[in-house]
């Protein structure tokens, strides 16, 4: 008797465990998407300036930067709500010296918090990224496809329109290093470590 109540005790328990499972879980699958930043703040980019007329001197400045981000996107959702994504990148940086092109692929990662929205449409998630690329500039004429390397970071949710579209709404934190880059005066500029903030909105269209 004993026996039968303890093993009754376990099934309804696991049954509870999966039905509760069941609503965290989201369709797998493919997926494409687009987004682009519309508000950015207190980015700055740290300038190394090497003038090369006469003597050699250094000087090192922050500069404040404004960017314009828009972001092209292949992914894959599991069920836990984490996302798996390809994207290219385009990145418009405006700098003291003039605008800069920053065009990227890389990857990025999405640890979807699925326990957090249990039976919502909403999905937190937290992103993590790295990518690569060149960089160009009109105004500095020496900024001739440029490396660049990028690291990402975003904080955001996901809302489910309906069965295959998602809202994004989210900040993202890029880290984009410049190098050798030289201006038209044949003045050496090595600009790293720009940090790029910027509030974005996307949608997504899942197969």
């Amino acid at each position: 008797m004993r026996k039968n109540i303890v093993l009754k005790t376990i099934l309804v328990a696991s049954l509870t465990t999966m039905m509760q499972a069941n609503e965290n879980c989201y369709d797998s699958g493919v997926y494409i998407g687009v987004s682009g930043g519309f508000l950015n703040f207190g980015g700055d980019s740290l300038v190394v300036e090497t003038v090369k007329a006469g003597k050699s001197t250094n000087k090192v400045t922050y500069q404040d930067v404004d960017n314009t981000p828009t972001e092209f996107k292949v992914g894959y959702q599991h069920y836990t709500g984490n996302r798996v994504e390809i994207y290219a990148k385009n990145n418009e940086i405006d700098t003291d010296g003039g605008d800069i092109d920053v065009r990227t692929f890389g990857i990025n990662y999405e640890f979807g918090f699925a326990s957090i929205s249990s039976g919502s449409k909403l999905l937190p998630y937290l992103s993590l990224g790295v990518g690569s690329g060149k960089a160009s500039s009109d105004k500095l004429k020496k900024v001739d496809d440029t490396d660049v390397i990028e690291f990402n970071m975003g904080l955001g949710i996901h809302y489910q329109v309906n069965e295959n579209i998602y809202a994004m709404f989210g900040y993202a934190h890029d880290t984009i290093i410049f190098h050798d880059v030289k201006d038209s005066n044949d003045a050496n500029f090595e600009i790293s470590d720009t940090a790029t903030n910027t509030l974005k909105f996307g949608v997504s269209y899942h197969f």
